[in-house]
C-alpha cells in the first residue's frame, strides 16, 4: 500500500488467472456484453477484445467507439522494482510489440482504445506519483500505435468497480477481501461457534495430468518446509503449466517434468519474453540429471527448451537477468547475396553478416555523432589492423588506410543506414577493399543488420601482363589459409556484435536482445567459372582449406553457415566459436577428413 490511498479490497493475493476472470467480469459491466473472453494474444499477451460503441469512460458524446482491447497485468511479488516502474515496464513493452515489425503481434489489427487493468495501486500525488508517470508513458508511444484514447485501470480503480459490482466481489471474495476483512469474519464465525476449514487446494489441481509430476517436484524440493502450500490452482502459462506458491512456483512443459522455480526467477523468466509470449518464446527450465530440485539464483545458467526463440538459457549478466541462446550452428543463410553486385567483381568475398533485435531498436536512428563514433572504433579497431597487416604481406602500403562513405550504389547513408568503405592498391585497380554496412530496423525488416565484408583481387596484389597469370602466380604464393578465415570472421564478428550497432547508437548497450541472434559467415568466389569474364577463379585457388581434409571434385563457388549466440561472447570465446563453424561449415561443403 502507499501511503497516500487505501484499497478497499486487497488485490495482492489474486492469481494472474482469477484476476483475469475478475477483470472479464467487470469489463462486461463497465464495457458491455459484447467484450470477448481473454485469450494469448499474437505474442502471448492476455487480452479480452471489443469491437463497437460502448458506454465509456461515460455514455453519450465523447464514448468510445471502436476496437477496444483489455489487457491485464497482474503482479504476484513485490520483489524488485516498484509498483509504477514494473507497470511501466510492462506497458511498454506491449506496445513496443506492436510497433515492432519482427513480431507477430505488429501483423494483427492494432486497436483504437486500450485498457491495461492492473492489480498494482498507483498514487494520485500530482508530477511524481504513479498515475501521472504511467499516464506519460502511455503518451510516449500512444501517437505512433494509433491510439485514440486509453485508460488505465489500477487497484484503486478496480476496488471502485468492485464497490459498484458487489456479486463480482462476493465471486472473488476469498482472495480480494482485505485482511480486517478477513479477521472480521473470522472472529464473527469462532462467536457462532463454528471452525473454518477451507479445502486446500491440492498439488497440479486445475489441469488434469498434472497432479503426479507436480506432487513428485514438490516432494524433491522439500514439500511444504520449503515451498508452503499452493496458493492457486495449476494453469496453462504458453506451452506448458504453472502453480504458484507463497515464495515460488512449480512448473512444467506439457510433456515433461515439473520442477520448483524461486519466484525472482520465475518473474526473470515471464520478463526475458514480455511482449512475444513469455514463456511461449523463451520456453521452460529443462530437467534432467543435472537440474537441481529447487531452481534459485544459485542455479545459473537455467537451461531453457521449447519455446519459439528456440534453446537457451538465463542467467545474471551486466546487471540484471537476461536471456541467451544457446549456441546452434545452422546451414540457414539469408544475407549472402546482400550488396552482391557492387562493380567491379573481385576474386575472394569474405563476408560477416549480423542479425539481431534488440529491444526498442525501432526507436534507433544513427546521428552525427554516431558517424563519428563508428569511425573512430572502426579507425583503431582489430578489422582494420588485419587489413594492414595483409597488406603488408602482400607487398602493399597499408598505412593509407583511411575508412569512406560508399558511393549510393555500394550502401546507403541516412538515419537508418551507416555504409563505410577502404581501398587499398591502385592502378591498376583495387587489390584490398573492406566495406561495413549498418541498417536499423525498417517496416520490412525488423532487425539490426551490420555487415562486413572483406574483397581481393589476387592479380592486383603484383600485376603482371596477363591477368590469368597473375591469378595463378599470386594465389600460389598469396592463398588465404583457415588461420586467416579465423582472424578475419572473429574480429568482423565482435565489432558487429559489440561496437558499430553500440557506436551508432549507444542505447544499444543498455538493451536486451529479443530472440537469438544470428551470425553468418561466408567465402564467396565472386569470378567463378560459367559467367563469360575474362578470367575466372576457383574457390579453392585462393583459400586453402587443406586442413580440412581431402576437398569435394567440384568445389562450390560459395561456401556459408550461420551460428545463433549471445552478442555478448567475448573475443576468445568468439574466436573458438568461429574455429567451430568453420568445420561445420567444411563438412557441410563436401570436405573428407582422412580415413587413415
Amino acid at each position: 500500500m502507499t501511503d497516500d490511498v487505501r484499497m478497499a479490497h486487497d488485490l495482492s493475493r489474486i492469481d494472474p488467472h482469477r484476476f483475469e476472470q475478475m477483470v472479464l467480469a467487470l469489463g462486461v459491466r463497465v464495457l458491455g456484453y459484447g467484450l470477448r473472453s481473454f485469450g494469448a494474444g499474437a505474442d502471448g499477451g492476455r487480452e479480452a477484445t471489443f469491437d463497437g460503441p460502448v458506454p465509456y469512460p461515460a455514455p453519450g458524446p465523447g464514448s468510445w467507439n471502436g476496437y477496444i482491447v483489455v489487457q491485464a497485468k497482474c503482479r504476484r511479488t513485490k520483489i524488485g522494482v516498484k509498483d509504477a516502474e514494473w507497470l511501466i515496464g510492462q506497458i511498454k513493452s506491449e506496445l513496443r510489440a506492436w510497433l515492432n515489425p519482427a513480431s507477430s503481434r505488429a501483423r494483427t489489427r492494432r486497436p483504437q482504445y486500450l485498457i491495461i487493468a492492473t492489480n498494482v495501486q498507483l498514487s494520485s500525488t500530482a508530477s511524481s506519483g504513479g498515475i501521472d508517470r504511467v499516464e506519460a508513458a502511455m503518451k510516449e508511444q500512444a501517437a505512433e500505435l494509433g491510439l485514440l484514447d486509453w485508460a488505465v485501470w489500477d487497484g484503486n480503480q478496480l476496488s471502485t468497480f468492485l464497490d459498484a459490482h458487489p456479486e463480482v466481489a462476493r465471486t472473488y471474495a476469498d482472495v480480494i477481501s482485505s485482511g480486517d476483512v478477513l479477521t472480521k469474519a473470522l472472529e464473527t464465525i469462532d462467536a457462532l461457534g463454528r471452525s473454518v476449514s477451507p479445502t486446500p487446494i491440492r498439488l497440479g489441481q486445475g489441469q488434469p495430468g498434472a497432479e503426479r509430476k507436480f506432487q513428485a517436484a514438490y516432494d524433491k524440493a522439500g514439500g511444504a518446509a520449503v515451498l508452503g502450500m499452493p496458493t492457486t490452482e495449476a494453469y496453462e502459462e504458453g506451452p506448458g503449466w504453472v502453480q504458484e506458491f507463497p515464495h515460488a512456483v512449480i512448473c512444467a512443459a506439457a510433456e515433461g517434468p515439473a520442477v520448483a522455480v524461486d519466484l525472482p526467477v520465475w518473474e526473470a523468466l515471464l520478463d526475458a519474453g514480455a511482449g512475444h509470449g513469455r514463456l511461449a518464446a523463451v520456453g521452460y527450465p529443462i530437467v534432467d540429471a543435472h537440474t537441481p530440485a529447487f531452481i534459485d539464483d544459485r542455479a545459473q545458467p537455467v537451461r531453457l527448451h521449447g519455446g519459439t526463440w528456440n534453446d537457451g538459457h538465463l542467467l545474471q549478466k551486466m546487471g540484471g537477468w537476461r536471456w541467451e541462446p544457446k549456441i546452434t550452428f545452422s546451414f540457414n543463410i539469408r544475407d549472402h547475396d546482400r550488396w552482391r553486385h557492387v562493380e567491379p567483381l573481385m576474386d575472394l568475398r569474405l563476408r560477416c553478416a549480423l542479425r539481431v533485435n534488440w529491444q526498442a531498436s525501432h526507436e534507433l536512428t544513427i546521428d552525427a555523432q554516431g558517424r563519428r563514433n563508428m569511425k573512430s572504433f572502426v579507425a583503431g579497431s582489430w578489422l582494420s589492423g588485419f587489413i594492414v597487416r595483409q597488406a603488408n604481406r602482400w607487398g602493399l602500403d597499408g598505412s593509407s588506410l583511411k575508412w569512406q562513405l560508399t558511393p549510393d550504389d555500394e550502401g546507403y547513408n541516412d538515419s537508418r543506414f551507416a555504409c563505410y568503405r577502404v581501398m587499398l592498391g591502385s592502378p591498376p585497380g583495387p587489390a584490398i577493399g573492406a566495406w561495413l554496412r549498418l541498417s536499423l530496423p525498417d517496416s520490412l525488416r525488423g532487425e539490426v543488420s551490420c555487415i562486413i565484408d572483406l574483397r581481393v583481387n589476387f592479380p592486383h596484389l603484383q600485376p603482371p601482363d596477363s591477368l590469368a597469370d597473375g591469378l595463378a602466380l599470386a594465389a600460389a604464393s598469396r592463398p588465404l589459409d583457415v588461420q586467416d578465415l579465423v582472424e578475419f570472421f572473429a574480429g568482423a564478428w565482435e565489432a558487429n556484435a559489440w561496437f558499430l550497432p553500440r557506436a551508432a547508437s549507444p542505447n544499444l548497450l543498455f538493451c536486451k536482445t529479443v530472440g537469438a541472434p544470428v551470425i553468418e559467415c561466408h567465402i564467396v568466389a565472386e569470378r567463378s567459372p560459367g559467367r563469360g569474364l575474362p578470367y575466372t577463379v576457383d574457390l579453392l585457388q585462393v583459400v586453402d582449406l587443406s586442413m580440412y581434409g581431402e576437398a569435394p571434385a567440384n568445389p562450390r563457388p560459395m561456401m556459408g553457415a550461420s551460428v545463433s549466440a549471445p552478442t555478448s561472447l567475448e573475443l576468445p570465446q568468439i574466436t573458438t566459436t568461429v574455429i567451430q563453424l568453420l568445420a561445420h561449415m567444411a563438412s557441410g561443403f563436401g570436405f573428407l577428413e582422412s580415413e587413415d
